[in-house]
């Protein structure tokens, strides 16, 4: 066992920054047989920066269960005064890849004698859950009784395996909720633009030698990873409000704990993962000179990163350095 120099490079990616957008329109199947016209939705999803990103699309997000609507019929009053009225926590999903969205039963815009009585104001966030019924993730929905903007309560998963995109919507336009708007200038059609309400983080690992010294890796030796912890002080959970006030930024509160990642041995990309003094390592290139990432995919496919709650929207880069014992091969 030797002491080797390491140098892990995390990219931090503000999973808010953008640089450009997805559309989908959408046409719900289902006419209305009066002169109402139905509340119908569109969705953007922003993309990030990084072209690593496994951003959520609107493929991905018809996959993960489609998307949450929360609605006040706000004509009359301020939505810090009533109650989602109109459809509370309303489940909207894709049978064709995100090409159109559909939910039942459909709602219609209200008519009046004036183009007031006709105003609604829309929240959403993804992806949907049912209320209260997960440990980690979105673990609770305020409720359909209580007033003001929904409020969702997030706890961060210590699984890498198990972390979320987890989105909520803005105008397009005002990077805010979508409050008080009617049928008539929207053709009764809901543009939600996602945006990404945590960021993320990205682990990549090289060898730092010093070509002069007995630590270059031409010699032929081999290091391997056997398992990772990573802490800091980022809160694991809070509580987003669907109401952002900051144009395009999240709006956490009571934020607390610690995130803290553990991440075993098999959850290390294939060609860095120790095996053990009984395993061959021909067939593993181990830390070389070229910056490699850490983690390894599901068995599903799905690609692992880490997450942690923050409010900014830039992406940022840090890189640490470790000396550590790891197994020369």
């Amino acid at each position: 066992m030797k002491k080797v120099a390491l140098s892990i490079m995390i990219a931090i990616v503000s999973l808010s920054s953008c640089t450009n957008e997805e559309f989908t329109d959408s046409d719900l199947t289902t006419e209305s047989t009066t002169e109402q016209k139905p509340v119908v939705f569109g969705t953007y999803i922003e993309k990030t920066a990084s072209s690593r990103a496994a951003n959520t699309s609107t493929t991905t997000l018809s996959a993960k269960n489609g998307f949450g609507v929360f609605a006040f019929n706000s004509s009359e009053s301020s939505i810090s005064t009533i109650a989602p009225n109109f459809m509370y926590n309303q489940k909207v999903a894709s049978v064709n890849k995100g090409d159109s969205w559909s939910y039942s039963p459909v709602k219609y815009w209200p008519s009046g004698s004036s183009s007031t009585d006709n105003v609604n104001s829309f929240f959403a966030y993804a992806p949907y859950v049912d209320s209260n019924v997960n440990k980690e993730g979105i673990t609770s929905i305020t409720s359909n009784s209580s007033v003001g903007a929904p409020k969702l309560t997030f706890v961060n998963s210590s699984n890498v395996e198990n972390t979320i995109d987890l989105l909520w919507a803005v105008s397009k336009e005002s990077g805010k909720a979508l409050k008080d708007i009617s049928s008539t200038n929207t053709n009764g059609e809901v543009n939600f633009n996602f945006r990404h309400a945590l960021a993320r983080l990205d682990l990549n690992i090289q060898g730092v030698f010093n070509s002069n010294s007995n630590e270059n890796i031409a010699d032929g030796n081999k290091i391997t990873v056997e398992s990772i912890t990573i802490s800091g002080t980022f809160p694991n959970n809070g509580v987003l409000d669907l109401d952002n006030q900051i144009t395009n930024t999240p709006q956490w509160e009571n934020t607390s704990g610690e995130t803290v990642y553990n991440i075993s041995n098999s959850q290390i990309a294939e060609t860095l993962r120790d095996g053990g003094n009984a395993v061959s390592t021909d067939n593993v290139a181990g830390v070389t000179n070229t910056s490699t990432n850490l983690l390894a995919n599901t068995s599903t496919g799905k690609e692992c990163y880490l997450t942690y709650i923050h409010s900014f929207t830039r992406q940022s880069h840090c890189q640490y350095y470790l000396l550590g014992n790891n197994k020369r091969c």
